[in-house]
């Protein structure tokens, strides 16, 4: 039998020459075309296309090659003969090379064929690019093929793609095709997005049913006919020209178009359901004119989606490919079940449009970080190197559910930012021969661990200099000669910790650093929560050395004056002053937590953090105080984030205070100061009743969001969801409000009164939340962006005074002048700033656009998302709160917007202010809405028009509001 070491050897051969065969097809036509299970190698010329084919074997490390039934064997080329599947392990990867920065079609294949005999059982599975979902595959039958296919700009010269198992059948894979295409084509508004294919359709080809590829196409795209009875085809023989068109369209497909066959129409219209009616797309129409008009006569087309008018009236060139795509993503504005887009000739236009073809595709978002491409070479060297058989496939570095064993990454400041190989441990891992070159060029290594091998020869030089390598261990190899003295030198300055202990043939004074296991472990155990106490304690001495440096200067922090209405009566200035609570910043024992909640008795309510509990201080101040879960999902990050941020923040009085924490191994807490009213989600979901009924409906758990403005899909935790737990609250202070209803907490059952707000109250609230948000705006040197701006977030004193809480996921910036930071998106489904979700770059105007949000429940007492019955006898769809407000505006029913619970008790100018107000924090773009300092000023306003002594005639006037519409451009 061949040993393991010759044979992995001969696969490393056999890799060799498959990939200089590669090289060679990529001379010829710049494709990399895989047959995935070909076990023969170097490969072969596909008989119709002319294309060449190789093995997958070396490009992977994994899976069983396998070979569809004979039975289906008659209805595919050969590609699709073989397959691969992975019946071992949850991912599994291929490892391509290509040009970074380059743009490719990149087209993954799927033919089941039943290679495993089980009829009836389809497997369903997901395809990742890199860390990221890419799409699921899926099959109607078991002689159907599944194409997915990406245009896409890797950032790196390598791609992976990954099949993940999802407990649903064995994942495989029949073929995997790259083709190089122009940078040019295909644009997009973000230059990082990619592009999932959704449609191509050849629509004038009625004959050649099996549509179209390489050699017709250039780039090998796949294209279809589309068949209508109610369409003819129109067609020339000459050549159509593609000299001034980017997308360089076969004219096979370009020579023939499709024209109404009724000759009264003036409309081809195209429709389709989208895979995910809450994504964006792009459109890319492509027109040539085949027949020679005279003189007089002309076409001029125009383009609809959705009945929004997309691009200006066009003629078609005679013979020459004209492409329409648009410059902006299209949404399906309020989760549209289809979408339509209409070709029509102008009123002057005395001949009917025509349409040669379309493609549509859904925008994909790649943003995980990747490993640097230098830090990546290297590793697969050392793979390659050494044979090493672990989990190392896809990036070394991600996602955080497959980091390859024993290496660890450098965190990435924001999406798209290469991560670093800081620490690789490769002990006991059976290597053997010398000390890879290829360790060289890992730059950032701190740790490097290859110890108890069989490593032989010198120890190399270039070990000494790795710049930030601050540990090495090479203990219990067969190492020969002296040690290098620069190497040497590090040691014995405290630069390195080097451990050479076991290499009898090593001349000279060998160094040795020998740790028991145990103790090491112990001492990470131990040194985990005494590191995260720590560091609290640092954040919290730096806040009061701040806060001394302050004082001393007298500086203020905030001049916005306070509301003059219930609640709201301080006109000075608001100073940060020291903590009127000594102990607040004071560091709890889990001793004195439990003693605070009376052994956890009171609950208030559950979130994704964890639980909360109502508590008494010694000196009988209130207080709650929120444990952390040990299954949350957000963790020690935003525990410690909350802490920090709240710790280098002086008191305001439109900010919640936090008193203290506790940061024992098996209870991490946080106390606040106890906000007896509840929060503003609870009071805006009361009804009108004479008297309280059994329960509170709870709000639906929207998965999806639907509005023009912001459209994705959901991949947050049900806890993130569904509605923010009710608090226990005290009664309110009588205002001659008689309307009331009765609410229950997640938990143990217990009746909080809530009342209906009335409108000054509710602009009192909002002028609190504004000021709280400008206060973390415009703190000192280092603004903070909330993140999270909801009702749920706004708490209540007796006074009805507001308090922005919940800072777990809050960013603060380093200085004034930054003006954005990249970071995942984060928030919640309806108050989420949309640029932000798409761009990833979060800065103040994102919480201006979720406090537009809440601006609109103020006014209109509706959830951000609801749902509702559009048609009678339709299915209800979900309405996002914008939506529905500029559709009520526009149509000039106004006084419909406000809370119906008002019962008319307001100024119809203060009505409108504020709603003209909500909307000017809620276009799409940042740079269009104002900061929070002028949506307080207006705010104000609003205040006073409510408060003005005459009363004033009501009046349904709509103001216009608008939001710009999509425009095309033509290629």
């Amino acid at each position: 039998m061949m040993s393991w070491v010759f044979k992995q050897s001969l696969w490393a051969l056999l890799g060799g020459i498959a990939l200089m065969l590669l090289a060679h097809a990529q001379d010829q036509s710049g494709f990399v075309s895989i047959d995935c299970g070909l076990e023969q190698s170097p490969g072969y010329t596909e008989r119709i296309t002319g294309i060449y084919y190789i093995s997958d074997s070396p490009l992977t490390d994994t899976g069983d090659s396998k070979s569809i039934s004979l039975d289906y064997r008659d209805q595919y080329t050969r590609p699709f003969w073989f397959l691969r599947s992975f019946p071992q392990g949850t991912r599994n990867c291929y490892s391509i090379r290509l040009t970074g920065g380059d743009k490719y079609l990149i087209r993954a294949s799927f033919v089941y064929g039943n290679y495993d005999s089980q009829r009836g059982n389809l497997p369903e599975f997901e395809l990742h690019l890199g860390a990221t979902l890419w799409d699921s595959v899926a099959f109607s039958n078991a002689s159907s093929i599944t194409i997915k296919e990406l245009l896409h700009t890797p950032a790196q010269n390598h791609i992976h793609i990954c099949l993940v198992n999802i407990g649903t059948g064995v994942p495989f894979i029949s073929a995997i095709e790259l083709r190089p295409l122009p940078t040019a084509s295909y644009p997009t508004q973000m230059p990082k997005q990619s592009l999932a294919l959704l449609l191509r359709y050849d629509v004038g080809q009625t004959a050649n049913t099996a549509g179209y590829r390489y050699p017709n196409d250039i780039y090998d795209r796949l294209w279809y006919s589309y068949p209508r009875d109610d369409w003819a085809q129109l067609s020339t023989l000459s050549i159509i020209n593609n000299d001034q068109n980017t997308y360089q369209l076969p004219s096979d497909v370009m020579r023939t178009a499709a024209t109404p066959k009724d000759i009264s129409s003036q409309f081809l219209n195209i429709s389709w359901v989208p895979a995910d009616k809450y994504a964006e797309y792009y459109t890319y129409i492509h027109f040539a004119e085949v027949a020679k008009l005279q003189a007089s006569q002309i076409r001029e087309i125009s383009i609809t989606i959705n009945g929004e008018l997309t691009s200006d009236p066009f003629v078609p060139r005679y013979l020459y490919t004209n492409t329409i795509n648009s410059t902006l993503a299209f949404r399906g504005g309020g989760g549209a079940q289809s979408y339509n887009f209409s070709i029509f000739t102008s009123e002057d236009s005395f001949l009917l449009p025509i349409l040669n073809a379309f493609e549509i595709y859904m925008v994909k978002e790649f943003l995980e970080s990747e490993t640097n491409q230098k830090d990546f070479d290297a590793i697969a060297n050392i793979k390659s190197t050494y044979i090493i058989i672990k989990n190392w496939q896809g990036d070394p570095c991600g996602p955080k559910d497959y980091l390859w064993e024993g290496v660890t990454c450098t965190a990435s400041a924001h999406e798209n930012e290469s991560r670093y190989i800081k620490s690789l441990d490769l002990s006991s891992s059976g290597l053997t021969g010398l000390i890879a070159p290829s360790i060289s060029n890992l730059t950032m290594i701190q740790t490097l661990d290859l110890s108890n091998n069989n490593l032989t020869g010198p120890i190399p030089d270039f070990l000494s200099q790795l710049p930030n390598l601050n540990v090495l261990n090479l203990e219990n190899n067969k190492l020969t000669g002296s040690v290098p003295v620069r190497l040497s030198d590090r040691s014995k300055n405290g630069l390195l910790l080097l451990s050479l202990c076991g290499n009898p043939n090593l001349s000279g004074q060998v160094s040795c650093n020998k740790k028991k296991k145990k103790k090491h472990n112990l001492g990470v155990s131990v040194g985990v929560p005494f590191g995260i106490s720590i560091g609290i304690l640092l954040v919290v001495a730096a806040a009061a050395i701040w806060w001394h440096s302050f004082k001393t200067k007298g500086e203020k922090a905030n001049t916005m004056p306070d509301a003059q209405e219930v609640g709201h009566t301080d006109t000075k200035p608001t100073l940060l002053k020291p903590p009127s609570d000594p102990r607040r910043g004071q560091h709890f024992t889990k001793v004195e937590i439990t003693n605070i909640t009376s052994n956890y008795t009171s609950l208030l309510g559950e979130g994704a953090f964890g639980k909360v509990y109502r508590g008494t201080l010694e000196n009988k101040v209130e207080v709650a105080v929120k444990i952390l879960s040990p299954r949350s999902s957000q963790g020690l990050e935003e525990f410690n984030n909350e802490v920090a941020l709240l710790m280098s923040v002086a008191d305001h009085k439109n900010v919640v205070s936090l008193i203290g924490y506790c940061d024992d191994v098996d209870c991490m807490a946080l106390v606040y100061a106890f906000v007896a009213y509840g929060n503003l989600k609870q009071h805006l979901s009361a009804v009108l009743s004479a008297s309280p009924p059994a329960s509170s409906p709870q709000s639906p758990d929207h998965r999806y969001i639907s509005s023009a403005p912001l459209l994705v899909r959901s991949h947050r935790s049900d806890s993130e969801l569904s509605p923010s737990p009710s608090a226990s609250l005290a009664p309110p202070p009588h205002t001659g409000a008689t309307l009331f209803h009765t609410a229950h907490s997640h938990g143990p059952k217990s009746d909080i009164i809530i009342r209906v707000l009335t409108w000054k109250e509710r602009l009192g609230i909002a002028l609190d939340a504004a000021r709280g948000l400008n206060y973390l705006h415009s703190h000192r040197n280092m603004p903070i962006v909330h993140r999270d701006i909801k009702p749920a977030n706004i708490l209540l004193d007796k006074r009805l005074q507001a308090k922005i809480g919940d800072f777990g996921i809050s960013r603060a910036f380093a200085t004034e002048s930054i003006t954005h930071v990249s970071t995942l998106s984060k928030g919640t489904l309806g108050y989420l700033d949309p640029e932000y979700h798409n761009t990833k770059r979060l800065n103040k105007k994102s919480d201006v656009y979720s406090f537009g949000i809440v601006l609109l429940e103020l006014i209109t007492g509706r959830r951000a998302i609801n749902t509702e019955v559009v048609q009678p006898g339709g299915p209800e769809v979900c309405i996002h709160i914008i939506e529905w407000v500029r559709n009520e505006v526009n149509n000039q029913r106004i006084e419909s917007v406000v809370d119906p619970k008002l019962q008319g008790k307001y100024k119809m100018d203060s009505v409108r202010k504020a709603i003209q107000t909500a909307m000017a924090c809620v276009p799409l773009t940042g740079a269009e809405r104002p900061d929070v300092d002028v949506v307080y000023k207006d705010l104000e306003q609003c205040l006073k028009m409510e408060s003005a002594p005459d009363p004033e005639p009501r009046t349904t006037a709509s103001d216009d509001i608008t939001f710009p519409t999509n425009r095309c451009m033509i290629s």
